[in-house]
C-alpha cells in the first residue's frame, strides 16, 4: 500500500513538474491589452505602432515571451535586424524552448 501511494505521488509530481513547463507565464491584464492591440496592428501592416503598443506590453511585463517574438518580428519588418536579434536573445533567455509559443506565433 505505502509503494501505491509513493509511485502514486511520485506520477502525480512528474505530470505537474511537466505541465508546469509547458505552459506560458501569464501575462497580467494591462500587458495583454497592449500587446493585443500590438499584434493586431502588426498583422495589418502598421509596424511602427505595432512596435510601440507591444514595448509598451514589455515594458509592464519584461518576461512576457510572446511579446519578445511578436517584436522581433515588427523590428524585422521594419529593417532594423540588430533590433529583432536583441530581442530574439531576450526571448531565448525568457523561455529557452521556443517550441512552448503557440504555433501562430
Amino acid at each position: 500500500m505505502l509503494a501505491v501511494l509513493a509511485l502514486s505521488a511520485a506520477a502525480i509530481a512528474g505530470w505537474w513538474g511537466w505541465s508546469a513547463t509547458r505552459t506560458l507565464p501569464i501575462a497580467p491584464a494591462d500587458a495583454a491589452r497592449w500587446y493585443q492591440r500590438g499584434a493586431e496592428a502588426i498583422r495589418e501592416g502598421a509596424y511602427h505602432s505595432g512596435q510601440r503598443a507591444v514595448e509598451e506590453a514589455l515594458r509592464l511585463f519584461p518576461a512576457y515571451p510572446i511579446a519578445h517574438a511578436r517584436l522581433a518580428e515588427a523590428l524585422a519588418e521594419l529593417d532594423d535586424e540588430r533590433g529583432a536579434q536583441a530581442e530574439l536573445l531576450r526571448l531565448s533567455s525568457v523561455l529557452p524552448d521556443e517550441s512552448r509559443l503557440p504555433e501562430d506565433d
